[in-house]
C-alpha cells in the first residue's frame, strides 16, 4: 500500500517542486526590479534637487528620459523571462503528467 501511495504522490511532489522553483524565480526577479527602480527613483530625486539653472534642468530631462528607456528595456526583458518560465513550466508539467500516466 505504501509503495502505491508513493507512486501516486511522486508526480504531485515533482509538480510542487517545479511550482516552488518558478515562484522563487519570479519573486527574485520582482525583488531585483523593485530594488533597481527604487535606486533610480532616489537618483532622480537627488538630480532634481541639484538643479540650479536651465542647463541643469536640460541635463536632468535628458538623464530622466534615458532612465525611462532603460527601465522599459528591463521591463521587456522581465516579460520575456516570465514568458519563458511559463513555457518551461508548461512543458515540464506536461512531461510529469505523461510520465505519471505511463506508470499507472
Amino acid at each position: 500500500m505504501n509503495a502505491q501511495v508513493e507512486k501516486y504522490m511522486a508526480p504531485v511532489q515533482e509538480l510542487n517542486a517545479l511550482a516552488v522553483a518558478n515562484v522563487e524565480k519570479i519573486l527574485n526577479l520582482q525583488l531585483k526590479r523593485i530594488e533597481e527602480t527604487a535606486k533610480v527613483s532616489i537618483e532622480q530625486l537627488k538630480a532634481v534637487a541639484s538643479i540650479k539653472d536651465v542647463e541643469g534642468f536640460q541635463g536632468y530631462v535628458t538623464s530622466y528620459a534615458e532612465s525611462l528607456r532603460q527601465l522599459g528595456e528591463r521591463t521587456a526583458e522581465d516579460f520575456r523571462t516570465v514568458y519563458e518560465l511559463g513555457n518551461s513550466y508548461t512543458t515540464q508539467a506536461q512531461r510529469i503528467f505523461k510520465d505519471a500516466l505511463k506508470t499507472n
